[in-house]
C-alpha cells in the first residue's frame, strides 16, 4: 500500500526521534520513504555526516608578560658616600658579586684592629700554652680519679658510674616513649629499668663489700701506744686501729674529680677555639669569654665592613640603577637586578571559565609580540589556588616555563600570547557536536544510518570542542551519522 505523508512529516519526525532517544535499549526509528507508485511523494531530507578519524585539540587563550624568573632590589648596609659604582643598567652580574662600594675608611680601621686582637691570641705561644693547658687538665683527671677509687674503692666507683648511666636511659626511654609509648618504646623503658635495677643491687653489693673488705684490708693502720694509754706503763705496746674516710673526705674528693673534669673541657675548648673550630655549648671559663669577646669584635667589624660593599645576592641583569658615583646614599634600594636567564618565566593570566583547561604540566604555545611569526612551547609550572581580581575581573593566574632557549633576548615586560592545551586527541574518531544527544550523567547516543536507516547507539564521548566531538567507543570511522532533519516547504 503507498504510503502519503502530509506536510508535516518533518514535525512527526523529530517527535520520533526524541521519543526514541527516551526509550530504553534503544528502540530503533525508522524513517519510512516513498516509495515508486504511480503517484510521487518527496523523500524528507535528513543531515548527515560520516565519522572520520583526525585531531582535536582543546586550547585555553590567554595573555601574559615575560617576566623574571627572580627580581630582587637591595642596596648598601650602611649610610655613606659612593666610591665605586662598577654596573650600568642592562649588565650581567653573578651572585655575590661586588658592584658598589662606599666611603669605608673608618671601618677597614675598626677591622684591621679587631684583627690584630685576635691574632694577638692566637699566636703559636698560645696555641703551644692552650695545649700544655689541656694536658696538664688531664692529668689532673688522672689524679683526682685515682684518690676518689682510693677513698670509695674502684668497685664502688664502677658500679656509681653504672648507675648513673642507667638513669640517663631510662630518663631518654621514657622521655621518648612519652604519655603514650608505642609497644616497641615501652619494651625500651622495660629493658631500661631492669638495667637500672641490675646496677642498683650491684652498686648496694659494692658498698657491702666495701664497708666489710675494703675499708678494714685498707685502712688499718698500726698504733704505737707512746702515751700508755691503757695505763698498763708499756709505751711501746701496738695496736691496729681501723680509719676509714670521713664523709667528708670523700665528698671533698669527689668535688676536686668534677673540677678537674670541668678545667679540662675549658682548656680544651679553648684550645679547639685557637685553632678557629666553634666554641661547645655550655663551657664557661674567663680565658674563653675573653676570646669570645675578640672573636665577636672581629665578627662585627667584618660584617660592617661587608655593609659598605654593594653585592648582587643573584645572577641577573640590573633593570633599575637609583645611585650614582659620588652621591651620598642610605640604606634603601638603589638597584634592581632580575633574573632574565632562559628559558623565560611568563606570568600569564587567562579567563575564570578556563579553571579545568590550566593545569599544572600542561603544555602551552607562546607568542611574542615581538617576534609575531614564531611560535615557541612551553610548560605550566605554577597555577595560583585564588582567581586574581587585581583587574577588576576574575582571572586565573598561572605562570609558564619555556621549554628551550630562544635565539633573540628579550626585554622583561615583553607582551605575550599564549594557548595552553588542555587537551589533545591524536587520530581519534571525530563526529559533527549536532549529532550528539544527551541523556544526561555525561552520556551521549547518536544516530548512526544502517541500511538507510537511523539506528539508535550509546557512544563513549572523550573530548568536544564547538565542531566535533571524539567518538571514544561506540562508532567506527566511515559511518554515517544523522546531524537533523532538513526542513522543507
Amino acid at each position: 500500500m503507498k504510503k502519503i505523508f502530509s506536510g508535516k512529516i518533518r514535525w512527526l519526525l523529530v517527535g520520533i526521534v526524541t521519543l526514541g532517544v527516551a526509550i530504553a535499549g534503544g528502540a530503533a526509528i525508522y524513517y519510512t520513504s516513498s516509495t515508486k507508485a504511480s503517484t510521487t511523494a518527496e523523500e524528507t531530507p535528513v543531515q548527515t555526516a560520516t565519522a572520520f578519524r583526525g585531531n582535536i585539540v582543546l586550547y585555553a587563550n590567554g595573555t601574559g608578560t615575560l617576566a623574571p624568573a627572580n627580581e630582587v632590589s637591595f642596596g648598601f648596609g650602611v649610610s655613606g658616600q659612593v666610591t665605586e659604582l662598577n654596573v650600568r643598567i642592562g649588565d650581567q652580574v653573578e651572585a655575590g658579586q661586588v658592584i658598589g662600594q662606599i666611603d669605608n675608611a673608618d671601618v677597614l680601621a675598626e677591622y684591621k684592629q679587631a684583627q690584630r686582637t685576635v691574632d694577638d691570641q692566637t699566636t703559636p705561644a698560645a696555641i703551644a700554652e692552650a695545649k700544655q693547658a689541656v694536658a696538664d687538665a688531664e692529668v689532673d683527671i688522672y689524679n683526682a680519679k685515682q684518690d676518689l677509687e682510693y677513698l670509695i674503692s674502684s668497685d664502688v666507683y664502677y658500679w656509681e658510674l653504672q648507675v648513673a648511666s642507667a638513669e640517663e636511659t631510662l630518663e631518654a626511654a621514657q622521655t621518648e616513649g612519652g604519655s603514650s609509648p608505642t609497644a616497641e618504646q615501652k619494651q625500651k623503658i622495660d629493658d631500661a629499668t631492669k638495667a637500672l635495677r641490675r646496677a642498683q643491687t650491684n652498686l648496694q653489693a659494692a658498698q657491702l663489700r666495701y664497708i666489710n673488705e675494703y675499708v678494714p684490708d685498707t685502712f688499718t693502720y698500726t698504733v704505737t701506744d707512746t702515751e700508755d694509754a691503757d695505763n698498763d706503763h708499756n709505751v711501746e705496746e701496738t695496736y691496729e686501729v681501723v680509719a676509714a674516710p670521713s664523709a667528708a673526705e670523700i665528698a671533698a674528693a669527689r668535688a676536686t674529680y668534677e673540677l678537674a673534669i670541668e678545667t679540662h673541657k675549658e682548656a680544651q675548648a679553648y684550645l679547639d677555639m685557637l685553632n678557629g673550630e666553634a666554641l661547645p655549648e655550655n663551657v664557661p671559663g674567663s680565658s674563653l669569654t675573653s676570646l669570645v669577646e675578640v672573636q665577636t669584635a672581629l665578627q662585627t667589624a667584618e660584617e660592617n665592613l661587608k655593609a659598605t660593599q654593594l653585592i648582587s645576592p643573584i645572577r641577573g641583569t640590573v633593570t633599575d640603577l637609583t645611585a650614582s658615583l659620588g652621591d651620598f646614599v642610605g640604606t634603601d634600594s638603589v638597584i634592581t637586578v632580575a633574573d632574565l636567564n632562559q628559558p623565560y618565566t611568563i606570568d600569564t593570566y587567562f579567563d575564570a571559565e578556563d579553571w579545568t583547561k590550566v593545569q599544572v604540566g600542561y603544555e602551552t604555545e607562546v607568542v611574542f609580540d615581538l617576534l609575531p611569526d614564531d611560535i615557541f612551547t612551553g610548560t605550566v609550572t605554577m597555577v595560583y589556588p585564588v582567581l586574581d581580581t587585581s583587574s577588576g575581573s576574575s582571572l586565573v593566574h598561572a605562570i609558564i616555563k619555556l621549554n628551550d632557549t630562544i635565539a633573540a633576548d628579550l626585554p622583561s615586560g615583553t607582551s605575550v600570547a599564549v594557548d595552553v592545551i588542555g587537551g589533545k586527541a591524536e587520530d581519534a574518531v571525530l563526529i559533527p557536536v549536532e549529532a550528539l544527544h544527551d541523556i544526561g550523567a555525561g552520556k551521549y547516543t547518536v544516530f548512526v544510518m544502517e541500511n538507510n536507516t537511523p539506528r539508535l547507539r550509546v557512544v563513549e564521548v572523550g573530548l568536544l570542542d564547538i565542531t566535533y566531538a571524539e567518538i571514544k567507543s561506540g562508532i567506527e570511522a566511515g559511518e554515517v551519522v544523522t546531524t537533523g532533519i532538513v526542513e522543507t516547504q
